[in-house]
């Protein structure tokens, strides 16, 4: 199975550089896992909080930690360092090659699209942040590692920039999916729908 992962990364207007992080791990028992932190404030301070959360979930599932007790731990470890006075988003996806599944741990309050057969289904359960509070769960989903799965993640960056429904971050999944789809329109419903 072949897996392509495409970045794009800006910083935010009149800052010297992105608070966003994004780690890539191969997983022990096979696949690979990206990690996605942004952390809080902006520029500087904001890229060293995400680099070390990044950092540190990458150290724990490069030794075989399951990615919710990884995004757990990382948030009690950012807690303690921090006082519970500084808090990051934090993304896992994983292809897990030894389940043979895609699993998704979100403590982003940005969504996660996921884009199969004929539709798009949009993962946007409430979750927190970490590093606020101690035993903070992430929201995980799983489901079968197949060909053709397209997901897109962000972080709330892309939503404080641009209003969602101008921006349409449906409409940008729907342009990577051209090359997929001959002719579809998205509309939105509990999950969104390719319509061929």
């Amino acid at each position: 199975m072949e897996i392509q992962i495409g970045v794009a990364k800006i910083r935010k207007y009149a800052t010297s550089e992105s608070g966003d992080t994004l780690e890539l791990v191969e997983r022990p028992g096979g696949g690979i896992s990206v990690v996605l932190a942004d952390g809080q404030r902006s520029g500087k301070s904001a890229k060293r909080i995400s680099n070390k959360v990044a950092g540190k979930v990458v150290g724990l599932l490069a030794e075989g930690i399951r990615d919710g007790a990884a995004a757990r731990a990382v948030s009690d470890f950012l807690y303690h360092e921090r006082g519970g006075k500084v808090m990051s988003t934090l993304n896992i996806i994983s292809a897990d090659f030894t389940t043979n599944t895609l699993v998704l741990t979100r403590n982003n309050r940005a969504p996660m699209l996921v884009a199969h057969q004929t539709q798009i289904e949009v993962f946007s359960d409430a979750c927190m942040e970490i590093g606020t509070r101690l035993g903070t769960r992430p929201v995980i989903s799983q489901m079968p590692l197949e060909a053709g799965l397209t997901l897109l993640v962000f972080t709330d960056g892309l939503l404080h920039e641009y209003h969602p429904l101008e921006i349409g971050y449906f409409t940008l999944l729907q342009s990577l999916l051209s090359s997929r789809f001959n002719n579809f329109c998205v509309r939105q419903t509990g999950f969104l729908e390719i319509l061929q």
